[in-house]
């Protein structure tokens, strides 16, 4: 049975330590599943406006973040795979 890791976070813009965080979160288990808040998630939470609209978060989930296997891919429902 695969193992499945789960991460969630704001993500407003991806820098060089969520892609760390990412990697490391992927080498403990076979597949990882990135779920990005949804602007108003970011907004209830932390009064502001997301950087990078929620269709332009989707529209990338099938480009690769990082050499790991599969790139980052949209799931139905809770978020995106690694």
């Amino acid at each position: 049975m695969a193992t499945k890791i789960f991460v969630s976070g704001f993500y407003d813009i991806i820098h060089a330590g969520h892609i760390q965080f990412f990697r490391e979160a992927r080498s403990l288990g076979d597949f990882l599943i990135v779920s990005f808040a949804s602007g108003q998630v970011l907004w209830k939470s932390k009064r502001r406006k997301p950087s990078i609209p929620d269709d332009h978060k989707k529209s990338d989930s099938g480009k690769p973040v990082y050499g790991g296997q599969g790139g980052l891919r949209r799931t139905s429902g809770a978020g995106n795979g690694f």
